[in-house]
């Protein structure tokens, strides 16, 4: 297996964050699970626990990020 760069990491998180925002939105947490998100994404599950410890810790990585954007629109 070919290891990943950094910046191609941090991309594949993204990727797997943006889908599951997604996919949350539509369906409802209590409905997607993580192999719907890794299959959109085109990632294995594991993968998904590469990154994340499980759903939970996926949601509220997401709750974080919008937070923090949301925060930075109030400091321009």
């Amino acid at each position: 297996m070919v290891r990943k760069t950094r910046e191609e990491a941090l991309k594949t998180k993204q990727n797997i964050m943006d889908v599951a925002k997604q996919l949350f939105c539509e369906k409802g947490y209590e409905k997607t699970n993580l192999s719907d998100i890794a299959d959109v994404v085109g990632v294995t599950r594991g993968a998904i626990y590469w990154y994340f410890q499980n759903k939970d810790d996926l949601f509220i990585e997401l709750c974080k990020d919008m937070i923090d954007a949301d925060t930075n629109l109030f400091h321009h």
